[in-house]
């Protein structure tokens, strides 16, 4: 008796004048006792909250998950519970509440109190949400920064990467890249040896300017970059990571290389290369070149024609390295010129070349599609009316071919096409497919610039059409040769592994009865149960190939089935509570079939549990079916992409469009809940 005395006084003592806030509460969640840290934290007296239930103080969003947290303890499938949920104090002010529930058993067993013990983490939810709001801050900072972007770890390894990563190496997202060496992943071979040196250079100093790589995107394209790394250090000075910046100067490398070819002996060069200075004076010129300035009124050593000196200048005084391009007429020759800045110096190149026939080609190309008589494809012009304008011998042909009712209603397709691309004012290639008579046609509708007309160009490509289609019947057949695999290596793994077991056990009947009959007895039994699961199993691989034959089948029966063939291989107990009888589409009932069947399954191989349960509530237009063990559980929050068990029970559930609820902790087993409602 004096023990018991003086363990209520402890207990008394830590409760009231403890450090921490604590309560008592019963399984209708009112208060039987309080402390005063308690009532400070939420500002009611310990008496005023001994009148109030720990509901009164949970923010409203909150209290139904509190409730199935409290419930679990006093159903009594965890001994304690961690809560962390959001509070109402008596000024209306929410705060952030970590409640440890702790069950309090009576003489019978049963839990019929809990003991809380409430942290106020209000600060540290606070700073939490600060921590997460400037990592989504610095993510998108680093997502439209204009350069490849990658954080590294010491080993090398990628954490991290902007999307502009994957728009250009072609990676659909960042999983591809996280958790892989950086060297062989993203850099060429010629990049490789020289990525490893400057990786030891920077494990020395910690940085990397200005060094030229190539990295190669995911289908093999190669891409020149200029690498700059810097680093991020922890409190004690220890590198944390890496962050990797790479500039495409692909283009720079390229228009460098066309320059140096240029300028390799600019006095002999046939096209015109010039030295212009910061203040706008010629101070270099070749041969070709001076002959040029004189024609533009100008000379070495005096000012440079105003189409450059402009460039030159802004250039010289924004310090750019960019290339820029200037295209000037002499006569009938036209000279394009290449604006190029040298690194550190006071003056710019320029790169001249006679592109006069070039041009003079774009123009025939261009004159070409103008008058395209001779085109064996067909070729139509469409004005601004609507009317064909002009069609060649090719289109001619299909005019004819279709009649004055049909040619009119072509007339009216590519009328409507052509008046389409024009309304969204859309100066890009457009095409349509159309079939004429018993051939196919690919139609590209060009708008043709400053005219009030478009060009329509037509190409036969009904063989193509035959070979999609052939291809199409291949991809079908592949489909259908692995479906037939696939239900093969099933009945190899299901039904033929489960008649196996029951012909081994046949083959020593015989030899038991004499010995035992009363074993003997119980193995026959066995045979029974292992025909019964391989009978279910059958008929699922049957409902696989006709889903329409769940029409014939009753849900409720073929899961009693289920529970049964699992139970005996697993030797796990397992109920079945059937509510209600209603019937639907052969698919959905399936699709349940099967998410109960991987459940268990699940259940049977990971849970350790003792037993589980399935539930079918029928009700008109709901199907709902739980699934529940009281196994180990786990954290739902930590669930694994890579789980692939849970993977398909979702993917099943979505692809029969209905909603599921998994609800599972550590030590509490697991409960799954799968709805689907008749749409509306």
């Amino acid at each position: 008796m004096d023990q018991q005395l003086d363990e209520k006084i402890i207990f008394n003592k830590i409760f009231n004048d403890g450090p921490s806030a604590m309560a008592v509460i019963d399984r209708d969640y009112k208060f039987l006792m309080a402390n005063n840290i308690l009532g400070n934290i939420l500002g009611y007296s310990k008496n005023k909250l001994k009148n109030m239930t720990f509901l009164d103080i949970i923010f409203a969003d909150d209290i139904s998950m509190v409730k199935r947290s409290l419930k679990k303890i006093f159903n009594g499938r965890a001994p304690y519970y961690d809560i962390e949920n959001r509070g109402t104090t008596k000024n209306k002010k929410t705060i952030w509440l970590k409640s440890t529930v702790t069950a309090i058993k009576t003489n019978n067993g049963a839990p019929s109190y809990a003991h809380l013990l409430i942290e106020n983490i209000n600060e540290k939810k606070i700073s939490e949400e600060k921590s997460r709001d400037l990592i989504k801050w610095q993510e998108a900072i680093i997502d439209n920064t204009p350069v490849l972007q990658y954080n590294v770890s010491p080993d090398g390894t990628i954490l991290n990467c902007n999307k502009l990563v994957l728009d250009t190496l072609g990676y659909k997202n960042k999983d591809e890249l996280i958790g892989k060496p950086l060297a062989p992943t993203i850099y060429t071979p010629a990049s490789i040896d020289k990525s490893k040196k400057l990786f030891l250079k920077w494990k020395e100093t910690g940085t990397i300017k200005d060094e030229e790589l190539q990295v190669k995107t995911k289908n093999g394209k190669v891409i020149d970059v200029l690498l700059n790394v810097s680093t991020l250090y922890d409190n004690d000075g220890n590198p944390l990571s890496s962050i990797s910046t790479q500039l495409d100067i692909t283009e720079r490398i390229r228009a460098e290389k066309e320059i140096e070819n240029l300028s390799r002996f600019p006095s002999e060069n046939p096209n015109p290369v010039l030295r212009i200075d910061r203040i706008g004076k010629v101070i270099y010129s070749n041969l070709v070149g001076i002959k040029m300035l004189k024609k533009l009124k100008s000379k070495v050593g005096g000012k440079a024609p105003e189409i450059f000196n402009d460039a030159v200048t802004r250039m010289l005084k924004e310090k750019s390295l960019k290339h820029e391009t200037a295209n000037i007429h002499l006569g009938e020759i036209e000279y394009e010129f290449v604006i190029t800045p040298v690194k550190g110096a006071d003056y710019i190149n320029l790169y001249g070349r006679d592109i006069t026939e070039r041009k003079k080609a774009e123009k025939a190309i261009e004159s070409l599609s103008r008058f395209p008589s001779e085109n064996p494809n067909p070729v139509f012009r469409v004005n601004n009316k609507s009317s064909i304008i002009y069609a060649n011998e090719s289109a001619r042909k299909i005019l004819q071919k279709l009649g004055n009712k049909n040619e009119d209603k072509l007339s009216k397709i590519l009328s409507r096409l052509a008046t389409g691309v024009k309304n969204t004012k859309n100066t890009k290639l457009k095409t349509v497919e159309l079939e004429i008579s018993d051939s196919i046609y690919e139609f590209s509708i060009i708008p043709v610039k400053d005219t009030d007309y478009f060009n329509i160009y037509g190409k036969n490509i009904t063989e193509e059409k035959k070979t999609e289609v052939l291809q199409r019947g291949i991809e079908r057949e592949k489909a259908a040769n692995d479906e037939r695999n696939r239900l093969a290596r099933d009945l190899h793994d299901t039904v033929t592994q489960t008649l196996y077991s029951a012909n081994l056990i046949a083959e020593i009947i015989p030899r038991l009865w004499k010995r035992n009959p009363k074993d003997a007895t119980k193995r026959l039994e066995e045979i029974r149960q292992l025909n019964n699961v391989a009978l279910t199993e059958m008929r699922v691989l049957i409902f696989e190939l006709r889903p329409s034959s769940f029409v014939e089948e009753n849900l409720g029966t073929l899961l009693k089935e289920l529970a049964k063939s699992i139970s005996t291989r697993s030797k796990i107990p397992i109920g079945v509570q059937l509510d209600g009888k209603c019937k639907f589409p052969p698919e959905v009932e399936l699709g349940l079939y099967r998410i109960a069947q991987e459940t268990l399954n699940n259940i049977a191989k990971h849970s350790f549990a003792t037993r589980a349960n399935i539930s079918l509530k029928c009700n008109p237009g709901i199907l709902q079916l739980q699934v529940t063990d009281n196994g180990n559980g786990f954290d739902t929050a930590k669930i694994s992409k890579t789980n692939l068990g849970l993977t398909i029970i979702k993917e099943r559930a979505k692809l029969i469009g209905a909603s599921i609820e998994i609800d599972s902790g550590p030590g509490t087993g697991t409960e799954i809940s799968v709805s689907y409602s008749y749409p509306k």
